[in-house]
């Protein structure tokens, strides 16, 4: 049930926020609002993956390059726009499975109790 608002805007619906509905710049499928949190993700990554490649073993090295190389492919084999969230990502689930299987690899290997 939308229930509408008597203000001096009557076609704004409960629920809806100007916000949300404001246009926003977009870079290729970024968009601008999003740009922090993008940036936040990538220091974190490479920070914890940087970290893990300059202080860690052999098994926690992989583990490293496997996390960055997952999202490395996600990235240059994402869906275009038009295509998301209609079904099953074939290249998602592709990238997704590897990174399953060379983690479970790493953990049976691994001399350490969790090198992940």
């Amino acid at each position: 049930m939308v229930r509408i608002f008597k203000d001096k805007d009557k076609t704004r619906q409960r629920g809806h926020s100007r916000i949300l509905t404001r246009p926003t710049s977009v870079v290729g499928s970024i968009t601008m609002n999003s740009i922090p949190l993008v940036t936040l993700f990538w220091l974190l990554l490479l920070a914890s993956c940087g970290y893990a490649l300059w202080r860690g073993r052999k098994y926690e090295r992989m583990a490293a390059l496997v996390f960055i190389a997952a999202t490395v492919s996600s990235i240059l084999w994402e869906s275009p726009v038009q295509h998301r969230y209609v079904g099953i990502e074939l290249t998602n689930l592709i990238v997704d499975s590897g990174v399953l299987v060379a983690l479970i690899a790493i953990a049976l290997l691994s001399d350490r109790f969790w090198p992940l």
